[in-house]
């Protein structure tokens, strides 16, 4: 158990040297942590910043004032062009597309999961769409409503 955690720790450090080092011995937190390519500079700064301190176990004095200030500017980011997720998913879905909405998961993850897709399959055209849900979401017996009678996985 001990030597798990000095090799965790020992990855993590390595998360901020060289992420070319990190892909070769541990390629599922490389893809983690790679930019997801947000057009918004200061999105992809934040999201950045919270990927290396998640895995860190850390929140800096820094980026816990960010947070807070983000907190008190509710709704900020949806000026970031964020529109509402059955908006996104009626103007995305196609009859020759295979439409994959994956709710309720944070958009840091979607490096991870585009790396993966493209890396089991390399012939597919993968284009992540970043949505907003109002609170309650829909019940999944609700979802097929969403996107009039349309099939998603």
């Amino acid at each position: 158990m001990i030597i798990r955690r000095v090799l965790r720790e020992e990855i993590i450090k390595l998360c901020n040297a060289d992420i070319k080092v990190l892909k070769k011995i541990y390629p599922d937190v490389a893809h983690y942590l790679e930019e997801f390519g947000f057009d918004n500079e200061e999105l992809a700064q934040y999201f950045n910043e919270y990927k290396s301190q998640k895995l860190r176990n850390e929140i800096t004095p820094d980026f816990q004032a960010k947070i807070d200030k983000y907190a008190r500017e509710k709704g900020k980011w949806l000026t970031y062009g964020f529109l509402p997720r059955n908006e996104v998913i009626r103007s995305v879905y196609h009859d020759n597309y295979i439409l994959c909405w994956i709710d309720g998961l944070g958009v840091e993850y979607c490096s991870f999961i585009k790396n993966h897709i493209i890396l089991k399959y390399p012939h597919l055209c993968v284009d992540i769409k970043i949505a907003y849900a109002n609170i309650p979401t829909v019940l999944a017996s609700k979802r097929r409503e969403c996107i009039k009678g349309k099939f998603i996985l």
